[in-house]
């Protein structure tokens, strides 16, 4: 699932944005922690146990991220054309999520599942240790992001076939989402 064929001019335009977000806010200050009161261990919100053990909704409740809204869409152009070359397309100008994961930072297990369609998340790991992992036939995959920039394309399935996430944020990563259609070729 995860490619590293982005283009040179949308990664130097994401690259801006991520910057001038590290340039512009505190992370300190920004970031949003929650865990249940016993356990701040990441590991068990990214876990087998937490996604089978528990009667968790689709949210993603438990984290340790820095929302870095409003992103602004400077390589709007780049990405659209991108798109177009995968067989998709925009569905809104906004982003579904903008994000820093400091040393540590996750987001637990979620479908997205409400708000139906594909998405696109371009990732920025900054040492190669963070994840995204999901299941698929009831098995665990997780899958490491290359140091440097990435991105994958998934659907987010629907009520009856959700597709279940979460990312670990490792020493430090960057991901900038958006919701997409498919289009025919």
């Amino acid at each position: 699932m995860v490619q590293t064929d982005l283009p040179l001019t949308l990664i130097e335009n994401i690259d801006k944005l991520f910057i001038d977000v590290s340039r512009h806010n505190e992370p300190r200050n920004l970031l949003t922690e929650r865990y249940e009161k016993e356990n701040t261990n990441p590991q068990y919100y990214l876990s087998k146990e937490f996604l089978f053990n528990k009667s968790i909704v689709d949210s993603s409740e438990y984290k340790k991220l820095v929302n870095i809204f409003p992103c602004t869409s400077s390589y709007r152009v780049e990405l659209e054309d991108f798109l177009l070359k995968k067989g998709f397309e925009l569905t809104e100008k906004l982003v579904s999520g903008c994000f820093f994961y400091p040393l540590d930072g996750f987001m637990s297990w979620h479908t997205n599942f409400k708000r139906q369609d594909w998405r696109i998340y371009i990732v920025k790991s900054l040492q190669g240790d963070s994840f995204f992992r999901y299941t698929e036939n009831e098995e665990m995959i997780t899958e490491y992001d290359p140091v440097g920039y990435s991105y994958r394309i998934f659907n987010v399935g629907d009520e009856n076939s959700p597709f279940w996430h979460c990312v670990y944020g490792g020493s430090g990563r960057y991901s900038v989402g958006f919701r997409l259609k498919r289009i025919l070729s």
